[in-house]
């Protein structure tokens, strides 16, 4: 009878952890189907102005979301050199963490910029998922 009561504890106390482990997880699940769908809904805002010229060498022409990310694809027009993608990134990520989209980065959000030339090559990427 002793051993029974002390397995019957042992298995409450094993389903009440697998419990609690679960509610953490379904809350975690939660969270990121939420940052998700936020996500889609800026990307449905975003698609309405595209393709957007951005500089006279550089136009956004897609957004595309993960489970977590929005990614901003720019058409490179100009020739090599012609952008500075230093001061480029600096100035995006200023004005970024400047904005109220500095929040969604501390709910778990993250964004990519990708910068590609006419034959679709790589030509810069970056990513901001964290803000000073």
């Amino acid at each position: 009878m002793f051993q029974f009561l002390v397995r019957r504890k042992a298995l409450v106390l094993a389903l009440l952890v697998v419990g609690i482990i679960g509610s953490l997880a379904a809350k975690e699940l939660y969270g990121a189907w939420e940052m998700h769908q936020t996500l889609l809904a800026a990307q449905a805002k975003v698609l309405k102005h595209i393709p957007l010229k951005v500089s006279p060498y550089l136009t956004l022409v897609d957004v595309h979301v993960g489970a977590t990310a929005l990614t901003f694809l720019h058409a490179v027009t100009g020739p090599r050199g012609s952008t500075d993608f230093d001061a480029l990134e600096r100035g995006v990520r200023d004005n970024f963490c400047a904005s109220a989209l500095k929040a969604l980065i501390s709910d778990g959000g993250s964004f990519n910029y990708e910068y590609r030339d006419t034959s679709h090559e790589l030509v810069r990427r970056f990513e901001i998922a964290s803000c000073p």
